[in-house]
């Protein structure tokens, strides 16, 4: 595991290091770079005996395109704490973001330039484990991490859980899928939950 961790170091800070003519020398540790781009893997669960708490972790490496618009191609690596209740999402060449929940299963999507600022922002799906229900969260990042949305999606269905429509400069609309509502049995009395899986809803996200 010491060995994991130093290469994962040792990565971040090529990535940041390397020449356009020198990043196709750098050698990844697993799998085929090209399918890590705008990456959306899982966590894979590792117990850790040591670190800063003796806790079961996740961990995620994923390979991005230029985050930040300084032609070299990006790299992030999420930890998450069930201890302490926190996600820490590091990448090469931006601050770290931090989580106050514990995440067991996540997907981290380079979302693009969506205010037009030089840096990409980062959608995160937060994936419920037994539950067609995942909280979609984006985050910009000016002189810190900002929270620009954060709501639920359904990913039982076969169409893009989520869309991204430019409206203008200023501002970027949302659509997500699926619904909850709650109705009344008309026989027993009881509250129901009524999920519309195919229902799209709408929001906007002013910069």
């Amino acid at each position: 595991m010491r060995s994991y961790i130093l290469s994962i170091g040792l990565l971040c800070v090529v990535s940041c290091k390397r020449t356009d003519s020198e990043k196709s020398l750098v050698q990844y540790p697993i799998g085929d770079a090209s399918e890590w781009l705008n990456g959306d893997e899982n966590f894979g669960v590792r117990k850790w005996k040591g670190g800063k708490i003796n806790d079961s972790t996740s961990t995620l490496f994923t390979l991005y395109n230029d985050l930040n618009g300084d032609g070299i191609r990006d790299t992030t690596e999420a930890i998450s704490y069930s201890f302490s209740h926190q996600t820490e999402i590091h990448f090469s060449c931006f601050p770290s973001l931090i989580l106050n929940q514990y995440v067991t299963e996540m997907q981290i999507t380079d979302a693009g330039d969506l205010n037009n600022d030089g840096k990409h922002e980062i959608l995160l799906l937060l994936q419920g484990s037994e539950s067609c229900w995942d909280n979609l969260k984006l985050f910009s990042f000016a002189d810190r991490w900002v929270e620009k949305y954060t709501g639920m999606t359904y990913q039982c269905v076969e169409k893009p859980m989520y869309q991204f429509t430019k409206l203008n400069d200023k501002t970027i609309q949302i659509t997500t899928i699926g619904e909850s509502r709650d109705s009344i049995d008309a026989v027993s009395g009881d509250t129901l939950e009524q999920v519309l899986p195919n229902q799209q809803r709408v929001h906007l996200i002013n910069w």
